[in-house]
């Protein structure tokens, strides 16, 4: 298991080092054909470019109805692969200037108990809930708000807390 989550780990790395240097915000129209994608809810220029193409473009021709027939937006399960942890692409940047150090000098210790270890998980995770709740969350429901919608819908796995808690890898 241990070296299975470095594996992935290091691969969605490769895959965010590739979309920041071809500038492609979706690897779903990047990777070869079949091989899917994913929505980078962390990343605000990603979930921008999301709500451009999935919301604006997509349902622009039934506008009108905004608010009358269509009453609300309905997102189900928006989630993250619970094979690895995620990685955005401003992650290093922001933990250092958030907590005032380094998380690549101490990526280890996300897998591997140590000194200060249960205190940069922590700190981890709370930076990504904070980026999910900004990126994801706020932006989809001021989308909504802007155009007299209702945001709804539920998360994976939420229905038991026992499943909440090990979909956020708490355990």
């Amino acid at each position: 298991g241990f070296i299975f989550a470095i594996v992935a780990t290091l691969g969605d790395l490769v895959e965010s080092r590739f979309k920041r240097e071809f500038d492609v915000k979706d690897s779903g129209t990047f990777m070869p054909a079949g091989l899917g994608g994913f929505l980078d809810m962390f990343d605000s220029d990603a979930m921008d470019h999301y709500l451009k193409v999935s919301y604006e473009d997509m349902w622009s021709e039934f506008e009108d109805e905004y608010g009358k027939t269509i009453i609300s937006v309905w997102v189900d399960e928006p989630s993250y692969s619970w094979l690895y942890l995620p990685y955005p692409p401003k992650l290093e940047e922001l933990f250092e200037k958030t907590f005032g150090y380094s998380l690549e000098e101490n990526i280890w210790k996300l897998y591997l108990d140590g000194e200060g270890a249960e205190t940069l998980r922590y700190h981890y995770r709370t930076l990504m809930r904070d980026l999910l709740e900004e990126s994801y969350f706020k932006k989809v429901k001021s989308w909504c708000n802007a155009h007299g919608l209702l945001f709804s819908g539920h998360l994976m796995l939420e229905d038991r807390l026992l499943t909440q808690i090990l979909r956020a890898q708490a355990c």
